[in-house]
C-alpha cells in the first residue's frame, strides 16, 4: 500500500488587515520568511486566537490556498461554512 506522510506544522502570522480583494471571503496574513517551508500547506488550517484575555478562544479562521514570499492566503472559515450548509 502506498504510504502516507502526514505532518504537523505551526507558526505565528498576522491578519492583514489592509489587504483588499474583490472577494470577501478572500484573506491574506503576513508571516516572517525566517525558516517556514510554505511548500504543502494549501488546504491547511488557519487558527486564530481571538477575544480578551478573559475569554479568549481559538477558531478556525480560514483554509490555505496559496502561500510564498510572506504571504499566506486563505478562504475565509465563515464563507466555507455558509456554501457547505447550502442546499
Amino acid at each position: 500500500p502506498p504510504m502516507v506522510n502526514i505532518k504537523t506544522y505551526y507558526s505565528d502570522c498576522k491578519f492583514d488587515g489592509n489587504f483588499k480583494s474583490e472577494n470577501k471571503h478572500f484573506k491574506r496574513y503576513t508571516y516572517s520568511n525566517k525558516g517556514l517551508i510554505v511548500d504543502g500547506i494549501s488546504g491547511g488550517a488557519i487558527f486564530s486566537l481571538v477575544g480578551g484575555l478573559n475569554n479568549s478562544e481559538i477558531i478556525l479562521d480560514g483554509i490555505i490556498v496559496r502561500a510564498g514570499n510572506g504571504f499566506i492566503y486563505a478562504i475565509d472559515a465563515d464563507f466555507i461554512f455558509h456554501m457547505a450548509s447550502k442546499n
